[in-house]
């Protein structure tokens, strides 16, 4: 038991030593290969708040990962790329385009794709291109930010399976809160936080909550409250790299945390409504058989309404 609780520390230490310094290497390539003409095309694309959030939308839908977007957000930040101002706006984008993996769970029950599957040949093509330096400073540099940013999706990933990775059927104790009202709401929105943080993706916490509800294991306001908890967990990621950042960066990083606990907290608030509003949008009554679209109506809806909220009050946030 101590053995492999030594074990499990010490591939957790690893992990976020590699991830660390993944985010060292990409910010210091980034930074060096930054000239005028890709500060540009940055500052073009996050030129006011609305293009940020597009940004973000466009950036995580090609991914699927919002961890991942947040991740090089705050790296951009962190090499001077983008102001606290514009990461804001992107990061809030990357809220709503994560929502449609939750919509192709719910239609044709597609995983999400790992973006750790790319890091290997991310790496070799950014290690070979910094021995290339007859093609000038900046190709070396930016096979650095290459290899930095496989670095910090490799270190993700060795800390997601260091942790002992807990199946579905490690939910099911939830079944036990059905019909507690606020405190079943409470304690899945607990559960869904440090789910999501162990397993660093929310497409899958809500996908294992979108199965659980179709068979009918959760009613929706429990499968609701998981998913708050799913989007406040999801920002453990961020927290981490910017755990190696500088100020700007940790700005940034904090500011994805706070708007998904600001908006998780007044959702709570007019939780009841919410959830009918929800009901009320999505074609049918609420079952087994329409579960999955009713959960991924609430997580598009609540991440619109939180960005609808806090996109008017960016420079004042």
């Amino acid at each position: 038991m101590i053995a492999n609780v030594i074990s499990i520390s010490f591939k957790i230490l690893g992990a976020l030593g590699l991830f660390m310094y993944g985010m060292q290497l990409s910010s210091d390539g980034i930074q060096r290969a930054a000239g005028d003409r890709l500060q540009g095309t940055v500052n073009f694309m996050t030129k006011n708040r609305f293009f940020a959030v597009f940004t973000g939308i466009i950036v995580t839908v090609l991914v699927q990962s919002s961890s991942a977007t947040s991740v090089m957000v705050v790296a951009f930040v962190n090499a001077g790329l983008l102001t606290l101002v514009q990461s804001v706006g992107v990061m809030m984008g990357a809220h709503i385009g994560t929502t449609l993996t939750g919509w192709i769970i719910a239609v044709v029950g597609a995983q999400k794709f790992s973006i750790a599957l790319i890091a290997v040949p991310l790496f070799g093509v950014g290690y070979f291109m910094s021995l290339m330096k007859k093609r000038g400073d900046a190709f070396v540099s930016y096979g650095e930010g290459l290899m930095g940013f496989a670095l910090i999706f490799l270190g993700l990933d060795f800390l997601a399976k260091a942790i002992p990775d807990p199946s579905g059927n490690a939910l099911l104790f939830l079944r036990d809160f059905s019909g507690k009202g606020w405190i079943a709401i409470f304690v899945c929105v607990a559960v869904g936080l440090v789910f999501t943080m162990l397993i660093n993706a929310s497409s899958a916490t809500i996908a294992i909550v979108i199965g659980l509800a179709s068979k009918g294991i959760l009613t929706f306001d429990m499968a609701a409250a998981l998913v708050l908890g799913s989007n406040v967990g999801t920002t453990f990621d961020a927290f981490l790299v910017s755990l190696g950042a500088n100020t700007n960066g940790k700005r940034a990083s904090w500011a994805h945390i706070m708007i998904n606990v600001v908006g998780t907290c007044l959702t709570l608030l007019y939780f009841h409504p919410f959830v009918a509003l929800v009901g009320l949008l999505t074609p049918g009554a609420y079952s087994a058989a329409t579960a999955g679209a009713h959960i991924a109506m609430f997580h598009t809806l609540f991440n619109v309404v939180n960005t609808a909220i806090f996109l008017p009050l960016i420079p004042q946030y």
